[in-house]
């Protein structure tokens, strides 16, 4: 019988191992390679047009605006002037004026709520304090007069401030919406009415005495 000797096989058993080391990493190498694939997105609005902004804006007209609108971000703003005797009211005496509000071209809507009025220059504050009013929101063409305000409150007459309110009270919750601009036009106008009214019985301290309230509209897109 033949025979081997134990450092043979002990080199034998080397040389094996080692090729199988070699043959296992050249399969570990060979398991890293695949294929890759790279995919791009963009995003866009309806039709791929590119993602925007909306436009957003409010315009008045007041009586000496004739029929023009205008922008008025500041105060006082414009002349909302009052039906005659206003500078001449009596106790239990009511006068009316009005502003006449629209978005402008390619605007969205509008919910609009009236702030409390603030004191204009050389006003009397015992005069201010004593006046009440109240605010209606009609079609633009509507005449703002007794009527308005005696008519029961409808899909076309809206009540935002009630009777007898204070100056420095507001219209709160009772919002009103301006309908949305579009490409070519503005929105249609509304109208606010206002009724500003010297209660029976005021103070004959008040005679002679003078006030400019003022009041400013904040709209917020919808």
């Amino acid at each position: 019988m033949r025979r081997f000797s134990g450092r043979r096989i002990t080199r034998r058993a080397v040389a094996v191992a080692a090729a199988g080391i070699v043959i296992a990493a050249g399969a570990t190498a060979t398991s890293l390679a695949a294929w890759t694939d790279t995919e791009w997105v963009f995003g866009s609005a309806t039709g791929n047009a590119r993602l925007g902004t909306s436009v957003f804006g409010v315009q008045q007209s007041v009586v000496g605006d004739s029929t023009a609108f205008t922008d008025r971000s500041t105060a006082d703003g414009g002349s909302m002037v009052f039906t005659v005797n206003a500078a001449s009211l009596s106790p239990g005496a009511d006068v009316f004026g009005y502003v006449n509000l629209r978005t402008i071209v390619k605007s969205v809507g509008a919910t609009v709520v009236l702030n409390p009025a603030t004191q204009g220059a050389t006003t009397d504050a015992d005069l201010f304090a004593a006046l009440v009013y109240s605010a209606r929101v009609v079609g633009a063409s509507v005449t703002c007069d007794a009527s308005v305000f005696s008519a029961a409150t409808s899909a076309s007459i809206q009540e935002i401030v009630p009777t007898t309110t204070a100056l420095t009270v507001g219209s709160g919750s009772s919002t009103f919406a301006l309908d949305a601009g579009t490409t070519t036009d503005p929105g249609t106008a509304k109208r606010v009415c206002f009724r500003v009214t010297l209660p029976a019985g005021a103070s004959s301290s008040l005679q002679g005495k003078g006030a400019y309230p003022v009041w400013n509209f904040v709209s917020t897109s919808s």
